[in-house]
C-alpha cells in the first residue's frame, strides 16, 4: 500500500479534487480484522464466540487519519438511509455492497446505521452466519454484550459498554448483543462478512421468545428488502 493515501485528481478536478479511497480502505481494514480474529479463534487463542474492542483515535497517527477520512464518507459516497432496521423504526441505514465495488466474487458489505436518541427496543440477538466489525463515527450509546458470569462459567450475563467516536467492535458469529441510546444519537459503520440480506431469517437470531414479541410480531422488515444484493 502506498504510504500516501491521498491523491490529487489531475484530469477531472471538477468531480473529485482529492481522492483517498476511503470506502475501499474501510472494506480492506474490516476484512483484515475479521480474518485475524477468526485465525486466532481457530488457533485456540480466543474463544469461538469472541468480542473485542479498540479505538481508532487512541491508535497510531495513521489510524487517526483514517478516522478523519471516515467522518467524510457520507459526503464522498452517497447513500440513502431508510428505516426500519431489524424491526426498529428509530434505526435507519443503507448498504454498500462489496460485490458492486470489487466484483461479484465478494459477498461482504458495509452498512451505515443511524440510531435516534432513545432506542431501547432493539432485542438482544446474534448473527449466527456472519461476523461483524463495527466502527462508531458519531454520537454515543451503550453496547450490550453477553459475557461469562464470574460466579458460574456456564452462565452468561449482559455487560454494558459505553461506546463513542472512534470505538471499534469486532465479534465472531454467535455473539449475543444489542445497542441502546439515551439522549444522544449513534452513528455506526457495520461490516458484515458475509452479508446476508436483512429480510433473510438467517440474518439475526432473537435471544428469547420475550424479545421476539418486540420485533413487530416477529416480522423481518428491513430497509434493504426491496433490493437484492449483487
Amino acid at each position: 500500500m502506498f504510504p500516501q493515501h491521498s491523491f490529487t485528481v489531475l484530469n477531472d478536478p471538477s468531480s473529485v479534487s482529492c481522492w483517498s479511497a476511503t470506502l475501499s480502505r474501510l472494506f480492506q481494514r474490516c476484512r483484515e480484522l475479521t480474518a485475524q480474529l477468526n485465525a486466532e479463534i481457530r488457533a485456540g487463542r480466543l474463544a469461538k464466540q469472541t468480542c473485542i474492542k479498540g479505538n481508532l483515535s487512541e491508535s497510531v497517527s495513521e489510524s487517526k487519519s483514517f478516522l478523519r477520512d471516515l467522518l467524510s464518507l457520507d459526503r464522498d459516497y452517497d447513500i440513502d438511509l431508510l428505516s426500519p432496521f431489524e424491526g426498529v423504526a428509530q434505526i435507519s441505514g443503507g448498504v454498500w455492497y462489496a460485490g458492486q465495488l470489487f466484483g461479484k466474487t465478494r459477498d461482504d458489505a458495509v452498512l451505515k446505521l443511524h440510531f435516534q436518541p432513545g432506542v431501547n427496543d432493539l432485542p438482544v440477538h446474534s448473527h449466527d452466519f456472519s461476523d461483524r466489525v463495527i466502527i462508531v463515527v458519531g454520537g454515543k450509546g451503550v453496547f450490550k454484550v453477553a459475557c461469562q458470569a464470574h460466579s458460574n462459567p456456564n452462565d452468561t450475563v449482559m455487560r454494558d459498554v459505553e461506546v463513542g467516536l472512534g470505538d471499534v467492535l469486532a465479534f465472531s458469529r454467535g455473539v449475543k448483543h444489542t445497542f441502546q441510546t439515551s439522549r444522544d444519537d449513534l452513528q455506526l459503520f457495520s461490516y458484515h462478512a458475509p452479508f446476508i440480506r436483512l429480510d433473510d431469517p438467517r440474518q439475526f437470531t432473537i435471544d428469547s421468545a420475550e424479545n421476539r414479541l418486540k420485533t413487530l410480531g416477529g416480522s423481518r422488515v428491513s430497509f434493504d428488502s426491496a433490493g437484492a444484493a449483487p
